[in-house]
């Protein structure tokens, strides 16, 4: 935009090996002498391939990492592994076998995710099987889970070699039409979360606990 340069790219990967962006990139390092710091919202691949192509400093964790951590399958079983708390769920394929099965177990309302989504697009809250055979492929391998009524926290945090910073948890603001009809969609945050000091001393401790689970993937 400085430049009067338009570019139809919504997509970090491809903007950022796009030749015009690449040389915008490099003479402002040059100018400045200092090496770029890409800081993407969601890690790539690609991403990865051209910082290291370009000799940038990538801020983020590697594609491969995020790849793990954002598997709707693989997260809780890891999580399983280290005894990190969760909802009750189960792991199988989407069929209305299971689908009944599971309604027995965790009740009426299911919460079925499929392994990648973005804004809650991979995840579904489902009561009957019909509509679910609508929308999720067959004998795919999906995440069942009960529904339940609550408030969401969440903390932003950074995992440093000189330790962990954690932010004050926030109040997650979910589902809330008219600025989104898909009940997991997140709009908003507020902080503080007003939540009472022993709910902010579990997510603490949670949030140190998956801390270890990440310096293992590294």
């Amino acid at each position: 935009e400085e430049h009067g340069i338009k570019l139809k790219v919504k997509n970090s990967g491809k903007l950022l090996s796009n030749p015009k962006v690449i040389t915008y990139i490099k003479n402002i390092s040059q100018q400045n002498k200092r090496t770029p710091a890409i800081i993407p919202f969601k890690p790539s691949a690609k991403i990865d391939n051209i910082c290291q192509k370009q000799g940038w400093l990538l801020v983020s964790n590697p594609a491969s990492t995020n790849r793990l951590l954002e598997d709707k399958i693989k997260f809780p079983q890891l999580c399983a592994k280290y005894n990190i708390s969760q909802i009750p769920y189960a792991i199988g394929k989407f069929t209305q076998e299971k689908f009944t099965k599971y309604q027995n177990e965790f009740g009426q309302k299911l919460v079925v995710q499929t392994h990648f989504g973005w804004a809650g697009n991979s995840t579904y809250l489902l009561s009957d099987w019909q509509t679910g055979k609508r929308i999720i492929p067959l004998n795919s391998q999906v995440k069942f889970s009960p529904f339940k009524e609550g408030y969401t926290l969440l903390n932003n945090c950074c995992l440093t070699r000189h330790g962990l910073i954690q932010s004050p948890p926030a109040l997650q603001f979910t589902g809330i039409k008219p600025l989104t009809q898909n009940p997991f969609t997140t709009v908003g945050r507020q902080w503080p979360s007003t939540a009472p000091q022993n709910i902010l001393n579990q997510v603490k401790d949670i949030t140190e606990k998956f801390s270890k689970i990440l310096i293992k993937q590294k």
